[in-house]
């Protein structure tokens, strides 16, 4: 029996592995059973980003170009914003190949200014080889901004007629690269495949690939992640999809899920014995199954990552994801979707022992958790525990402000290897945070803040813009807060509207929600342009909290804080001095065979 994974490409580079898969590919190898991923997306990126893959791009809109197709028209396709983009990806096919080697590269991934300079063009390239993809999926799933939701009340009719017309047409721009990577899937014969559509944008290449496999296959095929659990209610026509694109959608935590579809396959289990799917039944209607089982966090084996190709990661090292609970601890603010769930948690022993396991198998010290927040308690165990087994690791962690963090806790953290903490500050606004039942208190904030900055903890800080009630004196007051507190703040992300997503208290609220807000959108993001204008802070979140890890375990926060603010100078002030500093190891980069990078 072999169960295969497949992620799908999404809108996204990576420097590291995403979180689940590797938690159920754990659970089967436990159980004996053969199981591994493929990272499409990491190998999409791998033929992308180099001169070849910008030239297929540039024939693929070239063909764009020439043709008339109902569907371009369906999803409002401009070609003078076509032959825009062609020009762009002629300018950067020569900087491409510069731009890969450098992530890869230990020197090169660790100079602050080739790396933003690098990140830039890097997600411009992936922004233009999924603009037909992004259309599309706007067309079919309309009211979706990424995998939450904004509209007050989405439906989904989607006519299968155009999708498979679209899916079966020269329109989607990697079709070459998928349809090799099928066969791939084929050759490896396994009984069921796992495809993850977590947002959007990986909707439409999952459902292509599952298409492929069930028209070529009998393999099972079990549809996973955030998307179809979110959305299944509400897509009127989800019957249609079953056995066209695939045989069950998991539902929420499918931890039991993946053990039990093993022995629904083997004839073991009736499928309505199957923990968490959706499929047909004998009657040919919709049903959910049964059973509810999950696997409880403390119970769950170690993570495994067989079958990702760690040498592919634009990082030159290997940096490994980890997860140690659910839900949050404090599970109360209004527009969280833990909002009164569950929280549980792998004990600090486990946690650690996981580590270190991970650590020897994988050969890396490098790790980030992926928690919505670890309670304050217990990373005090955590940190005791590797600091008494002398555990060499440097790992990043989501947090509250919560007076605990205290400078002992934060010394101690520092201590056991933690170099960078995301912080979800949310308001700056005393009235809005009681609003969203945050919790915190502003004066803890600021103290927290000023430790992390004195023993060399780098942190970031969440803002989020458009709360119920807010005002253009609340965002005033949040951009006060950063005033005052720049110096202090490594590193800033501001999402300038709430989502109203599934699960939080202001989903059910969503339709009168919008008309407390007393800021219009363009309003939110002058404020949230300024507040990062302030703190220098424009690197995509994800980015930086590997990059973190990797670059101040080696040159140190001091370090850091200093080459970021001289970058933003140079690029202020003088462009002449930054493009020629990007010139002269772009001249290295061609000379390499020759001259070593000092």
């Amino acid at each position: 029996m072999k169960y295969l994974f497949v992620n799908p490409p999404i809108h996204m580079y990576e420097y590291a592995p995403n979180i689940g898969v590797p938690t159920l590919i754990g659970i089967l190898e436990a159980n004996h059973i053969e199981s591994e991923c493929i990272n499409l997306n990491i190998e999409y990126l791998n033929k992308l980003l180099s001169k070849e893959g910008i030239e297929n791009l540039i024939n693929y809109y070239s063909y764009i170009l020439s043709i008339d197709n109902y569907l371009l028209e369906l999803f409002k396709i401009n070609k003078n914003y076509i032959k825009n983009i062609i020009k762009i990806l002629n300018k950067s096919k020569e900087n491409i190949d510069f731009c890969a080697y450098s992530l890869k590269n230990k020197n090169l991934f660790l100079n602050y200014y080739i790396y933003t300079y690098t990140t830039k063009i890097i997600l411009s390239m992936m922004n233009y080889s999924h603009i037909i993809q992004d259309k599309a999926s706007s067309y079919f799933l309309p009211g979706i901004a990424d995998y939450r939701s904004n509209t007050n009340n989405p439906i989904f009719n989607i006519n299968i007629k155009e999708l498979l017309f679209f899916l079966n047409s020269n329109l989607i721009p990697s079709k070459e690269f998928y349809n090799m990577e099928i066969e791939k899937i084929i050759k490896k014969e396994p009984e069921i495949v796992g495809i993850s559509i977590n947002y959007q944008d990986s909707f439409l290449p999952g459902l292509y690939i599952a298409y492929q496999l069930k028209q070529k296959t009998n393999i099972h095929i079990n549809i996973g992640g955030d998307f179809f659990s979110r959305y299944y209610k509400i897509i009127e026509n989800i019957y249609d999809f079953f056995n066209l694109f695939f045989d069950t959608v998991s539902i929420g935590n499918n931890t039991q899920t993946v053990l039990d579809l093993v022995k629904y396959i083997k004839n073991e289990i009736s499928i309505d014995n199957v923990s968490n799917i959706l499929y047909i039944g004998n009657k040919k209607e919709l049903k959910r199954s049964n059973s509810q089982k999950i696997i409880p966090i403390n119970k769950l084996p170690f993570e495994s990552f067989t079958g990702y190709p760690f040498g592919k990661y634009f990082t030159p090292e290997t940096c490994l994801p980890i997860v140690a609970s659910t839900s949050c601890y404090w599970h109360q603010c209004n527009f969280c979707e833990c909002y009164n769930k569950k929280y549980s948690t792998k004990t600090p022993q486990k946690i650690v022992e996981e580590l270190e396991y991970l650590y020897k198998k994988y050969n890396t010290k490098y790790f980030y958790f992926w928690d919505n927040a670890l309670h304050p308690n217990i990373l005090l165990e955590v940190a005791d525990l590797i600091i008494q087994k002398k555990l060499d690791i440097k790992y990043s962690i989501y947090a509250r402000f919560e007076k605990e963090f205290n400078l002992k806790l934060l010394k101690k953290l520092k201590k056991s290897g933690c170099i960078n903490i995301n912080f979800g500050l949310d308001t700056a606004s005393e009235k809005l945070l009681k609003i969203i039942n945050k919790g915190i208190n502003l004066e803890t904030v600021e103290n927290i803040l000023k430790n992390c900055y004195k023993i060399g903890i780098i942190n970031l800080v969440y803002l989020i813009l458009g709360h119920s009630e807010e005002t253009s004196e609340d965002l005033k007051i949040d951009l006060q807060f950063i005033k005052k507190n720049k110096k202090f703040i490594d590193n800033l992300a501001v999402a300038p509207e709430v989502f109203f997503i599934e699960g939080s208290k202001i989903y059910s609220e969503r339709n009168k929600y919008k008309s407390n807000i007393f800021t219009s959108l363009e309003e939110r993001i002058k404020y949230a342009q300024e507040m990062l204008e302030i703190t220098n802070s424009k690197m995509m979140y994800f980015v930086f909290s590997v990059f973190s890890i990797l670059y101040i375990t080696q040159k140190g926060a001091i370090r850091y804080r200093l080459e970021k603010k001289i970058f933003y100078l140079l690029t202020r002030k003088n462009h002449y001095i930054a493009n020629l500093y990007i010139k002269w190891h772009k001249f290295l980069f061609r000379n390499r065979n020759h001259i070593k990078f000092k």
